[in-house]
C-alpha cells in the first residue's frame, strides 16, 4: 500500500513539473515577441493606490506618469528617478538595488521565469514566485488566457510591499531613448 501511495505522489509530481515547465516555456516564447510595451498600471504601496501610464522597453527602461500628472518614475538603466513635478524635486535611488532591473530586463526576466515556482491557482492570472538571493521573493504575474505580463509584487528600498499591475494598451511601437531622460521638463 505504501508503494502504491509514493506512485501515484511521484506521478502526480511529474506531471505537474511538466506541466509548469511547458507553461514557462509558453510564456517565453510569448515574452520574445515584446521589445516594447505601453500600459496603464495601478500601482499599490501599503494603503496608497496610484494609477499611471508606463512605457517599458524590455532593455530595462522603463517611464510612467501618474494620474496626478506631478509625479514621473523614470528607469532609464543607469539611474532610477522619481521626479515630482509640483516641488521641481528629483530623487535618486540606486538602480542596481532596485528589483525592478530583474524584472525589466527581458533576459533577466527570463531567468526568473525560469527559476521561479508557478502558482496556477488563480483563475485569471499565473504566479510566478522567484526569491532573490537576500531572500526576498520576487512575484511575476501573467494572464492565463494569453500569457502576457500583468504585473510584479516586490518589496521597495523602504521595506514596503508594491503591488504593480498593468492592463497592455500597445505592444513594439518605437520610442527613443530621450523620452527616457530624467528632468523635471518631462
Amino acid at each position: 500500500m505504501k508503494k502504491k501511495y509514493c506512485c501515484i505522489i511521484f506521478i502526480i509530481s511529474f506531471f505537474t513539473s511538466n506541466s509548469h515547465a511547458d507553461i514557462k516555456n509558453q510564456i517565453i516564447n510569448n515574452l520574445n515577441k515584446f521589445n516594447s510595451v505601453e500600459f496603464d498600471f495601478t500601482q499599490s504601496t501599503n494603503d496608497k493606490i496610484e494609477l499611471g501610464n508606463c512605457i517599458l522597453l524590455f532593455t530595462g527602461k522603463i517611464k510612467c506618469l501618474y494620474n496626478n500628472g506631478n509625479k514621473q518614475f523614470i528607469l532609464n538603466g543607469e539611474k532610477l528617478a522619481i521626479i515630482q513635478k509640483r516641488y521641481e524635486k528629483i530623487f535618486y535611488y540606486p538602480a542596481s538595488k532596485s528589483p525592478l532591473l530583474n524584472i525589466l530586463n527581458k533576459d533577466q526576466l527570463i531567468k526568473i521565469i525560469r527559476k521561479g515556482e508557478i502558482n496556477n491557482e488563480d483563475k485569471e492570472k499565473i504566479k510566478l514566485v522567484y526569491r532573490e538571493k537576500d531572500n526576498r521573493d520576487i512575484v511575476v504575474f501573467f494572464n492565463k488566457k494569453n500569457l502576457n505580463l500583468m504585473g510584479w509584487e516586490t518589496i521597495d528600498q523602504f521595506n514596503s510591499k508594491v503591488i504593480f499591475l498593468i492592463n497592455i494598451k500597445s505592444i513594439n511601437n518605437f520610442y527613443s531613448d530621450e523620452k527616457f531622460e530624467i528632468n523635471t521638463s518631462n
